[in-house]
């Protein structure tokens, strides 16, 4: 059995008694950087004894121990008090903790009791939030408590000796205050993600982001992380709280761009795109190489983030930035808040629960005041939006009433411009009226005989051309009857020329009374002689006409002074087939040399 040397080095021993229900063994502490490959009875070794090292801190912090470090304290207790006690180590961020007690007085150890982030919760002896190892005491009145850490993160050891009723009570309250604390969170969490649903402004989204990385710190921070959520993730917990750490550092950086419009400020953007690449790189390295962390140095660059990010926002709020004005004091509290808790842990100032509570009231002031910050901004913005859109419509409204007048101009004028138009129109209709009428009547005129007012050899000659293809595709017969008045010259020379118009006159007249059927036409073919032409005779039918046209002739009688002078007429006839190439000179020489027969058979 190993012997084991009683010569300690100057930490007192802590002696329990029934007064007592919680001890703060920070000037209990001895510690020995020592890797943890070691086991328990090496580290009690004889030899081991002058590399013991008392605690002169009030909270042991022994940075940065890849590998390992060894904590033990003495412990005396009066025989008859046998209440249980309880080792609590109140930072959850240690990898792995191997606690086992050194009887003095029978030379034995006790089991090996192990916790820590990189051992699953189901194997801790008390799974609380904090590393809680029962201490059996009960038969033992001089021990000696030897803890082998493993620890990726900084080793910070704020060792407490607990009475288990008084750990129990001290549970509950820290149950409610951290449970309010998460309940916060989660609220403004929720609240405005779905803010950001609804607006779809990226400040929400990023506000979001920041609000998740600060509650997964926090999460690790505490322990309830890894008791309530990832206890059998153990492989890959471990790397969670620098990971938190780093999201969050990056996250806020962002938000600050966003919210507060970085860009806008130069020099400003400068300063915010070298803290975002930083933790962008060191995010990258705490989640793939989580062991080279260290060698970014985040602690001191966390701390450099802040105060740049104060400066940041100081600079852009004596811009006349309103918003930057919350986001200045959420941050310079949550500051103060990790400064006092740094100090702590680093053994400047003592450590408890309130240090933690400190800068867990800082997350939930800091957010709230950014909540705040946001609403500011959203009614800012709409009520300089309003302002906007005020002016907009007054605008709109100006250049509504001046359109108005301008269609009222418009609209008298395009009435003016439509009566001038209809004006226009119906002088325009009239006039071309006016030419139609006299279109037609120098048509008229041109196509008709002055005297006779019967159509003239031209016209005739238009109407023929007309009537034989109509005649030809019938298989119709075209007549034509060349008339001339007997001794018309007779008249002339004895009565004049004015009565020997009133004879060509009524003889016109009467010739128009017996062509007023369709396919009938006269026309008067020069002087004294007149043309007939007929689509509706036949050979037979054509004397019949002839003779009712020589009727009416000698029937006709010029009233002279106390006497009638009449007339007869001769008439020539010719009825052929029509057929398409017949010309009415044709037709008429031939009619023509009919009428030279009758006028040789004695005329009339």
């Amino acid at each position: 059995m190993l012997m084991v040397s009683q010569a300690f080095a100057q930490a007192r021993p802590v002696l329990l008694t029934d007064r007592n229900n919680f001890l703060d063994l920070a000037p209990a502490i001895e510690y020995l950087p020592a890797p943890v490959t070691m086991d328990f009875e090496e580290a009690a070794s004889e030899r081991r004894q002058e590399e013991w090292r008392p605690n002169t801190r009030t909270t042991l912090n022994l940075g940065s121990e890849p590998q390992g470090a060894w904590v033990r304290f003495r412990i005396r207790k009066d025989t008859h008090f046998n209440q249980a006690w309880l080792l609590v180590f109140d930072w959850p961020m240690l990898d792995q903790v191997d606690v086992r007690i050194h009887d003095e007085d029978t030379n034995s150890w006790s089991k090996v009791l192990t916790a820590g982030d990189t051992v699953s919760l189901s194997k801790w002896p008390i799974p609380a939030r904090e590393l809680v190892f029962p201490l059996d005491l009960e038969n033992s009145k001089r021990v000696t408590v030897y803890a082998r850490i493993r620890a990726s993160e900084h080793m910070i050891l704020p060792l407490q000796l607990v009475t288990e009723k008084a750990f129990q009570q001290d549970q509950v309250w820290d149950t409610l205050l951290l449970g309010a604390l998460y309940g916060s969170l989660l609220v403004m969490l929720l609240y405005n993600a779905s803010l950001f649903i609804f607006t779809r402004d990226k400040s929400y989204l990023w506000y979001v982001t920041y609000l998740a990385s600060s509650l997964w710190y926090v999460l690790c921070l505490s322990g309830h992380g890894f008791v309530y959520i990832w206890g059998e993730w153990s492989t890959i917990s471990g790397r969670f709280f620098q990971l938190s750490a780093c999201t969050t550092f990056l996250s806020s950086a962002i938000f600050v761009r966003v919210f507060l419009n970085v860009p806008r400020y130069q020099r400003l953007t400068i300063i915010n795109n070298l803290v975002i690449t930083y933790w962008g790189v060191a995010t990258t390295v705490a989640l793939l190489f989580p062991d080279n962390i260290r060698y970014l140095f985040p602690d001191i660059l966390g701390f450099v983030s802040c105060v740049l990010a104060l400066t940041v926002t100081v600079s852009i709020w004596r811009k006349k930035n309103p918003s930057a004005r919350y986001f200045t004091i959420a941050w310079l509290w949550l500051i103060l808040a990790t400064i006092y808790i740094t100090l702590c842990l680093e053994g400047v100032l003592p450590l408890s629960r309130f240090s933690y509570y400190t800068q867990f009231s800082g997350f939930v002031f800091e957010f709230l005041l950014l909540s705040i910050a946001l609403a500011e901004r959203i009614n800012r913005e709409r009520a300089q939006r309003l302002i906007s859109q005020k002016i907009a419509l007054d605008a709109s409204e100006e250049v509504a009433q001046k359109r108005l007048q301008i269609v009222h101009v418009q609209e008298e004028l395009l009435k003016t411009q439509r009566r001038a138009n209809e004006d226009l129109e119906r002088r325009v209709l009239q006039r071309t009226q006016e030419l139609e009428t006299a279109n037609r009547k120098l048509v008229q005129l041109s196509n008709t005989d002055p005297l006779t007012k019967l159509y003239n050899r031209r016209h005739l000659d238009e109407i023929f051309a007309q009537q034989v293809i109509t005649a030809a595709a019938q298989e119709a017969y075209l007549t034509i009857m060349m008339l001339d008045i007997d001794h018309f010259k007779h008249i002339n020379d004895t009565y004049g020329h004015t009565i020997g118009d009133e004879c060509i006159a009524a003889l016109g007249e009467g010739l128009k009374c017996l062509t007023r059927r369709q396919g009938e036409y006269a026309a008067r073919f020069g002087g004294e002689e007149f043309i007939l032409l007929f689509t509706t005779l036949t050979p037979s039918t054509a004397p019949v006409v002839a003779e009712e046209v020589r009727l009416m002739a000698s029937n006709l009688g010029i009233q002279v002074e106390s006497h009638t002078v009449q007339f007869t007429v001769s008439i020539g006839v010719v009825c052929r087939l029509a057929r398409l190439g017949q010309t009415r000179v044709s037709l008429s020489k031939a009619a023509d040399d009919a009428l030279y027969l009758a006028k040789q058979a004695g005329r009339n």
